[in-house]
């Protein structure tokens, strides 16, 4: 009986025990004072305790071994740096940590490891936020990040070294608004390699691998809204069985959407995405150059309104080289190649636009697409484009490349499958442009008496651009007489058209109005009504608005 109550009088204690560190505050930890380097704050902290660093730099190896908490520098000037002294990674989790292991606005520096010399992640659901990752060598993958699986988010991935994966490698959580820049890999992915999950809003440029994937390879993840340029695969290799592949992506399965991925390199094939069976939708694939494939060679899924414009082959293949694939909506034109310009493949594309297309296909068009500014990368269709409304009806495919709702009805001429899908990876929509007019002082002058009487109204009439865009031409403002200054088709057209040039988002152009009734008109009690873009020549998101009335006229 005696050892019955032990028991419970034990149990009711740890269990009083146990619930007073739950309900009690996180505590802050200092480094480096009191303590003096940042492991042993690690070791003396409880469950989501912070620990702040001062500036300076701390020549340490850190353990997070399993503990939840926020490890931060005291300010955001990233001036608070932890330098491994390649002596092992900067940063080791243990693996069990969850999302409340934070790291935050901390310079982790000259790691040295056999994987994620930088921060080795053992699969963590720990989350990385605001640090800058660089000058880490791997002598396996990951030289900047290996083995994350939490979040990742605006950081700096740049200068690291692996022979797979130069700055990230095995990370499948979220990889969010990040820089991962001038990374270098001596096998394949010089930015990131091996990854899956999710890569989004995050520029990927200027890395390099010798074999493949000079920005990504091997990547089973959603590559969603990032920028992915100027990166190289290096290696050569014989003409016909060249050494490297995918300056920009290689053996990328998953989803790539809403990607611009231009001016990346591969000295052998395909400069922009190589040898790839991910969904390819909505992507502006463009300036990319490859001994072979300068857009795109050998990808095997399904590849959707994508922009594939100015690409150039070496020896074969300027835009699209040996695809196995449905291709549809897609505008493959202005790429270069001594032969295969264009495209080459399996399947031949459809309701797509395609240049110098011999192939005798009724839904595909071969005329210049007419795009905003292709110099400028701003592929947007002009609403006079024969791309627009053109395309087939895509299941699931709601947005374009800018997030513009798709499809819009932009033309009056029935094309396509009647869907109203544009060609291409950005949508015909019109600018939000709302015009408003409104009156200054307006005075009526009377000369001779009848029955040579000469009426005439001088006045300033004032149109401004209230929407976010500018116009995307000029527009014109017509004056007319009405009886209850509500205007209508019975309304008499006076005086001259007043022509106003484009105007930028929330600007306004003053005219100055000198309205010649006809002989004899008299206008007392009549209003005037000054109409701008009567011809609805601009494209607006408020017709109403284009119209303001004077009177009634004296």
């Amino acid at each position: 009986m005696l050892d019955q109550i032990t028991k419970k009088i034990t149990l009711s204690v740890f269990s009083i025990i146990v619930a007073i560190p739950a309900s009690s505050a996180a505590a802050e930890l200092m480094v480096p004072l009191p303590y003096t380097t940042i492991q042993s704050a690690i070791n003396a902290a409880g469950i989501r305790d912070i620990i702040k660093i001062a500036p300076g730099t701390y020549s340490e190896n850190i353990s997070l071994g399993g503990k939840n908490v926020t490890i931060e520098a005291f300010n955001t000037n990233f001036d608070t740096i932890i330098d491994g002294g390649a002596k092992g990674p900067v940063v080791t989790f243990q693996g069990s940590e969850t999302s409340e292991c934070v790291l935050r606005n901390l310079i982790l520096r000259n790691g040295k490891a056999a994987q994620g010399a930088g921060v080795t992640g053992n699969f963590t659901m720990a989350t990385i936020k605001n640090c800058t990752i660089g000058g880490n060598i791997a002598s396996g993958s990951g030289g900047g990040v290996h083995g994350l699986s939490g979040l990742m988010q605006n950081c700096v991935i740049t200068l690291n070294q692996a022979v797979d994966g130069g700055g990230i490698a095995g990370c499948d959580g979220l990889i969010d608004k990040c820089k991962i820049t001038l990374n270098k890999a001596s096998g394949a992915g010089g930015g990131i390699f091996d990854t899956k999950g999710v890569i989004k809003r995050s520029e990927i440029s200027k890395n390099e691998a010798v074999t493949a994937g000079g920005g990504l390879h091997q990547i089973d993840a959603v590559v969603s809204e990032n920028v992915i340029k100027a990166n190289v695969v290096t290696a050569t290799g014989p003409t016909d069985t060249p050494a490297s592949s995918g300056g920009g992506i290689n053996d990328c399965s998953g989803t790539m959407t809403l990607n611009m991925i231009f001016e990346n390199t591969s000295n052998g094939d395909g400069g922009g995405i190589s040898n790839s069976d991910a969904l390819i939708q909505n992507n502006i694939i463009t300036n990319n150059s490859a001994r072979r494939g300068g857009g795109m060679v050998g990808c095997k899924g399904r590849v959707e309104n994508n922009t594939i414009w100015g690409n150039g082959g070496v020896t074969l293949g300027g835009g699209c080289l040996n695809m196995g694939t449905l291709v549809a909506n897609c505008i493959i034109y202005g790429n270069s190649a001594p032969a295969g310009a264009q495209w080459s493949g399996d399947n031949s594309p459809t309701y797509s636009c395609v240049q110098g297309w011999t192939g005798g296909q009724t839904d595909i068009i071969t005329e210049y697409p007419q795009f905003e500014d292709a110099t400028a990368k701003r592929f947007k269709l002009l609403a006079s484009s024969p791309c627009v409304d053109a395309g087939k009806f895509i299941p699931g495919l709601f947005v374009d490349y800018d997030g513009d709702a798709r499809p819009y009805d932009g033309s009056a001429v029935t094309r396509g499958d009647g869907s109203n899908f544009d060609i291409g990876a950005d949508e015909f929509v019109p600018a939000n442009i709302d015009l408003a007019t409104q009156w200054g002082i307006v005075k009526t002058k009377y000369k001779k008496a009848f029955p040579k009487l000469k009426t005439q109204i001088v006045g300033n009439a004032v149109v401004a651009n209230v929407g976010s865009e500018a116009t995307a031409s000029p527009f014109s403002i017509q004056f007319y007489l009405s009886v209850d200054s509500i205007f209508d088709a019975g309304d008499l057209a006076v005086g001259k058209t007043i022509n106003v040039k484009k105007l930028k988002a929330g600007k306004a152009k003053k005219a100055k109005v000198q309205v010649k009734l006809p002989l004899n008109q008299v206008a007392t009690g009549l209003f005037l009504i000054a109409v701008a873009d009567i011809g609805n020549t601009v494209a607006e998101g408020n017709e109403l608005n284009n119209i303001a009335a004077y009177g009634p006229l004296p």
